[in-house]
């Protein structure tokens, strides 16, 4: 089967052929890797994404919808997975830095009122003495 194009591999899939699936996996992996680590920097992220896409090809069985070359599929899935990821890991940075801004005001806050408290105590001390 590995003389076979991603077309005719693409019919058998349609079949729920396991063994086209993995042909077709082992064919395009290496190279939809390179794509996702250009667009995330990230290589255990990029080869994670790209296993993700080919679990939801299988499981969701969206294989039997392609209607473009496999390769475009694959090639514009991973680009979008990608874009999604990005997006979701500015917006997961975000939040910490918010979270790092909200903590250190807090703590700036919280050292203003002991400041406040000892100064109101030392002035309470002052009166009594006097």
């Amino acid at each position: 089967m590995d003389e076979f194009d991603d077309n005719q591999l693409l019919i058998l899939l349609r079949n729920d052929s396991l063994e086209a699936y993995e042909i077709l996996f082992k064919r395009h992996y290496k190279t939809l890797c390179l794509q996702a680590v250009f667009l995330l920097t990230d290589e255990c992220e990029a080869e994670d994404l790209v296993i993700e896409l080919f679990i939801e090809i299988w499981d969701k069985k969206i294989y039997r919808n392609i209607e473009q070359s496999f390769k475009a599929y694959l090639y514009k899935s991973i680009r979008n997975k990608c874009i999604n990821r990005a997006r979701k890991n500015k917006l997961s940075k975000q939040k910490q830095e918010g979270y790092r801004h909200y903590r250190q005001e807090t703590k700036d806050k919280e050292h203003s009122w002991l400041e406040q408290r000892e100064l109101a105590s030392n002035i309470n001390n002052v009166l009594l003495e006097l």
